[in-house]
């Protein structure tokens, strides 16, 4: 046969006689009171926890940007010891090239500038003897004013001298590709630093 059920009773009873004198002497400034200082320790404890996540929230913050930040750089350093090599022979190879193609018309455009300065004075043009055939095919066929070539064993074939009266302007295509090969080794030798100290 089955069991009864026998469920708790929850119907209220009458206080011990202590606890309900001490509930009748409470007055309603005193529950208040109570009640405030309750709230006002819930309503502290959830200011703690909240500015505790929020400092937990900013370190983790500041922790992953300080891993993406160190990831970037070292990333970014692989790349460039990646094309170091690339970009030194190119400048070594091509850019001379290029400046070898480049100089009768540098050479053209800077006399047509000193036209205006020169008055009809004449100009000597101080040249590689490499570089001639090509200056002088670049060359104004009238340029207004004499012109006087004069070949020089001491200049490379990135170098042209204009000379006007007691005045001299040099054009050094050589020292100008140096100076980049130079900037550019030292960019990539400091990249290179960089990343051995980490």
């Amino acid at each position: 046969m089955p069991k009864a059920l026998h469920l708790e009773d929850f119907t209220p009873t009458e206080l011990p006689p202590m606890a309900r004198e001490q509930n009748e002497s409470m007055t309603e400034a005193q529950r208040l009171s109570a009640f405030e200082q309750g709230y006002q320790a819930g309503w502290d404890d959830a200011m703690s926890s909240a500015s505790e996540d929020n400092q937990r929230i900013t370190s983790d913050l500041e922790s992953q940007l300080k891993d993406l930040s160190f990831g970037f750089h070292e990333a970014r350093m692989h790349v460039l010891t990646g094309v170091s090599d690339l970009v030194r022979t190119v400048i070594s190879n091509l850019v001379p090239r290029i400046g070898a193609e480049i100089l009768p018309d540098l050479v053209a455009e800077s006399l047509r500038n000193l036209m205006e300065e020169a008055a009809n004075q004449p100009i000597i043009l101080r040249i590689s003897s490499q570089n001639r055939q090509a200056i002088e095919q670049a060359l104004p066929t009238d340029p207004g004013f004499p012109i006087t070539i004069e070949e020089s064993a001491d200049f490379a074939p990135g170098q042209v001298a204009f000379i006007m009266g007691q005045s001299e302007r040099q054009l050094d295509l050589d020292a100008c590709f140096e100076r980049i090969q130079e900037d550019v080794a030292a960019f990539f030798t400091e990249n290179e630093r960089q990343l051995a100290n980490g």
